[in-house]
């Protein structure tokens, strides 16, 4: 039961976070051209974070043109022997994103399946694989957010402390001045009641 159980949520979290990958046609400075792309349930943020953090490490730092980061004459064995350009942008919100990417000889011209039936593979495993990648981001995400919740806690029990030490001097001072208080009036009762005796040897 308990293995049925541990499989259907493999299964579970499988299904919830799978890409659709799939070769479309896209515009690419007003002109249509093949690319391939991939869908994930995770937010933009965390999967362009991702995306551009594994390319610039494995391929170089990109420019920005048309709405896509490009990498252009770079060698990307995963993809390609010869040296190409990747084109990538990513679309979408907090819930889910869209990564589409193109692919391109030096000199522009755009693979497709027809040109480049294993280029276009290797793109869509790579795709198929960096869910991984993904997953990744979003831990060192979610984990850095949890330290930061710690972090306030932490900085708000400080605070606590010292007003509680603080309040704990104040208590300490007010006791010890009641205490004063109480000693001033009881020593001004006595000198009240000598200087009414006095007062009553005088008259008489």
């Amino acid at each position: 039961m308990k293995k049925l159980i541990l499989i259907i949520s493999v299964l579970f979290a499988t299904i919830a976070n799978a890409q659709d990958i799939k070769e479309v046609s896209t515009k690419y400075n007003r002109v249509a051209v093949p690319g391939v792309e991939a869908s994930f349930k995770y937010s933009k943020d965390v999967v362009e974070t991702a995306l551009n953090n594994y390319l610039e490490k494995t391929l170089k730092k990109s420019k920005s043109s048309k709405g896509y980061n490009i990498y252009e004459n770079v060698s990307w064995t995963e993809v390609s022997d010869p040296p190409l350009s990747a084109f990538t942008k990513v679309d979408g919100d907090k819930n889910a994103s869209t990564v589409t990417m193109l692919i391109s000889t030096p000199t522009m011209a755009f693979y497709s399946s027809l040109s480049n039936s294993n280029y276009m593979d290797n793109l869509k495993s790579f795709l198929s694989k960096f869910e991984s990648e993904i997953a990744k981001v979003q831990k060192e995400q979610d984990i850095a957010a949890q330290m930061d919740e710690v972090k306030k806690i932490e900085d708000k029990i400080s605070r606590n402390q010292k007003d509680a030490s603080k309040l704990q001097s104040e208590k300490e001072k007010i006791e010890k001045d009641i205490i004063n208080n109480a000693k001033d009036l009881e020593d001004l009762n006595k000198k009240l009641q000598e200087e009414k005796d006095k007062l009553e040897k005088v008259k008489n």
